[in-house]
């Protein structure tokens, strides 16, 4: 549920909301299973371990969304709490961006009448911005007693710099994407005897680029 309303005050147009949700994951809980087999004295064998998942759980948000009346810039900032019997936690995100060449509402005439002219959109041109996310991945690991495959996960971060040509309706363009993570992961290496149990195969990222071509069909702001 998402309730708010919007108001001006001088050049700034606002919008403040509160959103109530309510999450439930349907999966049922992690069953682990350990098997090593005897360790010395100790034999870990038949042991189970059940973890319990996120469940159900309440989601309480409070932000205001902005922009400066007759320009390109636009905000917003907003607070998250969440609680449930297996999850407690609060986030607080902003953010700000400048939309180039905005378009202006028809309304406002002057006293000739004449409504300003809107001119057509074009994707021609350089950009450049940031991302921050996560990566996720999954190696095989192979040699001759046996396979096995880590996950690894972790943030992802860096920049981003294109350039597109229209022409016409078509617009064909090249990115180049680089940014720096710390994912990483493991799990036991393949031990059909057992002798490896207390070996780790890991594996680790430093940084993800990525050059990408593009061609597509545009139309005005949407482009496919």
């Amino acid at each position: 549920i998402r309730v708010g309303t919007s108001f001006t005050s001088g050049m700034l147009a606002l919008q403040p909301f509160l959103t109530l949700s309510v999450f439930h994951e349907f999966a049922s809980n992690v069953i682990t299973d350990v098997r090593p087999g005897p360790i010395g004295f100790l034999d870990y064998s038949g042991t189970t371990i059940n973890t319990s998942r996120v469940g159900t759980f309440g989601h309480v948000g409070l932000g205001i969304a902005g922009t400066i009346i007759d320009t390109g810039w636009l905000g917003y900032a907003r607070f998250d709490y969440r609680a449930g019997d297996n999850i407690e936690g609060w986030s607080v995100n902003a953010g700000l961006r400048y939309q180039f060449a905005p378009e202006r509402a028809a309304g406002g005439l002057k006293d000739s009448g004449a409504a300003p002219a809107v001119a057509a959109y074009d994707w021609t041109g350089f950009y450049l911005g940031a991302f921050v996310g996560s990566v996720k991945g999954v190696v095989e690991w192979e040699d001759v007693t046996g396979q096995t495959q880590p996950k690894f996960a972790g943030y992802h971060f860096g920049g981003q710099l294109g350039y597109n040509l229209q022409l016409g309706r078509i617009v064909v363009g090249v990115e180049a994407d680089g940014g720096f993570t710390n994912a990483e992961g493991g799990r036991a290496c393949p031990s059909p005897n057992g002798n490896a149990f207390f070996f780790l195969c890991w594996t680790e990222m430093d940084n993800l680029a990525f050059v990408t071509g593009r061609i597509g069909y545009a139309w005005e702001r949407a482009f496919l």
